[in-house]
């Protein structure tokens, strides 16, 4: 019996709202990627600049936060509007005032932060704040109540709404922590909420996310199993408390045996989770080659690898290269795992909304419906295979970067390649449903 939550086309964003974060976000990557290669180029023609000694460098927070809120979170958001509607049966309140609102208090605010960051100039860190703070509050505001509304229950729906609260919690303290950075001696400054923010970042707004998402994405692209009922149910809401008790035990007993043990279980979560993706993806009725199923294998590795360096992190094995440890732990979690979750289901989403609107746009005319072209020509396969080896590529040169930071130029340019090849594959596709749309309008004119 399928257990998955029947889905309602009828509702479904107008095709720009999401395709203008999915065009977007690979702009960021690919920018920091051209801030690695001129790191790179520096520390390779002569400069003193000391790269990847630790976590608290500017250059780390610059180019971890161009990718988690330019990238990480732009694609998420993009879907959010998407899935919301489609499994909640109702659209996001506020029409198309709220995703452009959203968009550009992302994208100016991202790029308030960076210019703030390189320059450290204490107003603009407030207006980032601001900004980013406002966006991902009306999201979160408006996207809770499209759930509450929801005209069925799921437990996709259930893991939404605890992201959400996560995203508010995340919020909270990361416009507190920009307040820090910009006015450290009225704000003060207490690095203990950097853990908090980056716990709830990334294991409850990201994390319970891609979590929910994929329980609707992986059955449905893939022809798997449905994931076990009770499991559904249950993983997002005891991986909610695990985060509760482990940001506020580690926030108050770091380095104790409570806040490992608490942080160890949230680990055990995300790893249990990731077991039962990949025995679903070993059970797909279609055996051929597919990239987001590549990506996902890439994404579970990874996870592993990131909860084997942790256990050592906690256990304090690593000694005087800690913080080399933590910086390669964070390589694995944000490109190796998160990036490669949504870089494989961007292979999906994006094809299957363009031909859900192209069709759209026919009304009927089953003549027009015939000329489309089929959903694995509109992203070409040649294209995926090209981005799955570049961002296998990227992730080697990211790693290998924190422990020789002489590769960082070679760690740059492959993200640019990476990004640049992502943005022509989503562009080309928004120009092909943009012209289907064009050409509808042009047939339908009296």
């Amino acid at each position: 019996m399928n257990r998955d939550t029947p889905l309602n086309f009828d509702f479904v964003p107008y095709w720009t709202i999401p395709f203008r974060f999915f065009l977007t976000a690979p702009l960021f990557a690919l920018i920091a990627g051209m801030a690695l290669s001129v790191l790179g180029g520096m520390l390779l023609f002569g400069s003193d600049t000391a790269l990847w000694q630790s976590r608290w460098f500017k250059e780390v927070i610059l180019t971890l936060h161009l990718v988690t809120i330019g990238t990480v979170t732009m694609v998420m958001v993009g879907a959010l509007f998407q899935v919301t509607s489609v499994v909640g049966g109702c659209l996001l309140p506020g029409g198309k005032v709220v995703p452009a609102s959203v968009y550009g208090c992302l994208t100016l605010g991202v790029m308030l932060f960076s210019i703030a960051m390189l320059n450290d100039i204490a107003w603009l860190f407030a207006a980032a704040a601001c900004l980013l703070v406002l966006g991902l509050m009306i999201l979160a505001v408006c996207g809770l109540l499209a759930v509450s509304r929801a005209h069925r229950s799921s437990p996709t729906l259930m893991a939404m709404r605890l992201s959400l609260i996560s995203l508010l919690v995340m919020i909270a303290v990361g416009g507190g922590l920009l307040l820090m950075h910009g006015y450290p001696e009225i704000v003060g400054f207490d690095r203990r909420w950097t853990d908090f923010h980056l716990l709830w970042g990334l294991a409850g707004w990201v994390g319970l996310l891609i979590m929910g998402v994929s329980f609707q994405v992986i059955p449905m692209f893939h022809v798997t199993p449905s994931f076990n009922l009770n499991f559904q149910r249950w993983t997002p809401v005891v991986t909610f408390l695990t985060l509760v008790a482990a940001s506020v035990i580690d926030f108050f007993y770091a380095g104790g045996a409570v806040s490992s043990a608490a942080k160890g279980l949230l680990l055990a979560c995300f790893g249990v989770y990731g077991i039962q993706v990949w025995r679903l993806l070993n059970k797909r009725k279609r055996k051929i080659e597919d990239v987001t199923v590549m990506l996902w294998k890439t994404a579970i590795s990874s996870l592993m690898g990131f909860m084997v360096i942790q256990v050592v992190l906690e256990c304090g094995w690593f000694g005087i290269v800690n913080e080399k440890a933590w910086l390669l732990n964070g390589v694995l979690l944000v490109f190796g795992v998160i990036v490669s979750v949504l870089g494989g289901m961007l292979q999906k989403i994006i094809p299957f909304l363009s031909y859900l609107h192209m069709q759209r746009f026919c009304a009927g005319n089953f003549e027009a419906i015939k000329s489309l072209p089929h959903m694995r020509a509109i992203l070409q396969i040649k294209h995926s295979r090209y981005f799955y080896r570049l961002h296998l590529s990227s992730l080697l040169f990211l790693m290998l970067m924190i422990l020789v930071p002489e590769v960082t130029l070679v760690a740059g340019l492959s993200l640019c390649l990476e990004f640049s090849l992502l943005f022509y594959m989503t562009a080309r596709v928004a120009v092909m449903v943009w012209k289907a749309e064009r050409n509808s309008l042009v047939v339908n004119v009296p």
